[in-house]
């Protein structure tokens, strides 16, 4: 059904964080081989799913974050445009370090932070 409503179209697919090469492999076949200048965009931790959907020369290793990078990201979700009161900051970077580089869990963990305002929060 999906391949029949995509067919002769042009369109955008995201699966974000593949795990598992089976996965792809059971739904690669639900796009038309058809190229209308069509994409499908896939996320995954794994090189082996991104080997076996074909994208080795597509293929883009990302790096975890360094610590300053992750404080960046963790101060601008958990205090925006907000000023970063002095008390905060060295238990910030420790929340941040324990994300251990991995900018999806330092932004949830800053957004659930983000309305709170009291240190033993």
């Amino acid at each position: 059904m999906l391949q029949k409503s995509l067919k002769g179209k042009r369109y955008l697919i995201v699966l974000d964080d593949m795990w598992k090469s089976e996965a792809w492999d059971a739904v690669r076949l639900c796009f038309p081989s058809e190229n209308k200048g069509s994409g499908i965009l896939l996320t995954t931790r794994n090189t082996d799913v991104a080997h076996d959907a074909g994208t080795k020369n597509l293929s883009l290793q990302m790096d975890l974050m360094c610590p300053d990078e992750s404080w960046n990201l963790f101060k601008s979700v958990a205090f925006a445009n907000e000023a970063l009161p002095s008390e905060f900051e060295t238990i910030g970077k420790q929340i941040a370090d324990e994300c251990h580089g991995l900018p999806l869990t330092i932004a949830v963990v800053a957004g659930l932070l983000k309305s709170k305002r009291a240190i033993e929060n």
